[in-house]
């Protein structure tokens, strides 16, 4: 399923994508999120924080935020609004160490480390509240 979205196009004075990077996170600003957090033990006693915005649907969209960012940056609040006001709860989770709160273990996160976010799927499809579930990565950087 694909949400309908208009052709964006960047002012010319963004001609990098560096500055299409840095300068939203600096100025804009995203009014009107609220989560409310929950925190999941994990299997090598650790844990993750996982913030929900629910609206009361019946569908989720999981967001797994990008390198070194959380749920509470502008890009993961600004994408959980649209989607709230699409009709989707929202579930960010925070990768090891991303939620303003060192873990418990020595090692954080990879982008290869995806047992993580099984343990993050598995833990809400356990609860058998949605009826459709959806998963959107954000970019973990590049070079």
């Amino acid at each position: 399923m694909l949400l309908s979205s208009p052709i964006l196009k960047s002012p010319k004075w963004l001609y990098t994508k560096h500055l299409q990077t840095i300068v939203p996170n600096l100025y804009r600003k995203v009014e009107g999120v609220v989560y409310k957090r929950e925190r999941i033990e994990t299997w090598d006693d650790d844990f993750l924080d996982l913030d929900w915005s629910r609206i009361g649907s019946n569908k989720l969209i999981i967001i797994s935020h990008g390198f070194e960012g959380s749920s509470d940056r502008v890009y993961a609040r600004g994408l959980t609004k649209i989607l709230n006001a699409n009709g989707f709860d929202v579930c960010v989770w925070n990768f090891r160490g991303c939620s303003g709160e060192d873990n418990r273990q020595f090692w954080g996160y990879h982008s290869g480390k995806t047992d993580d976010l099984d343990w993050v799927v598995q833990h809400i499809t356990k609860q058998h509240k949605y009826d459709e579930y959806y998963l959107i990565g954000i970019s973990m950087g590049e070079i």
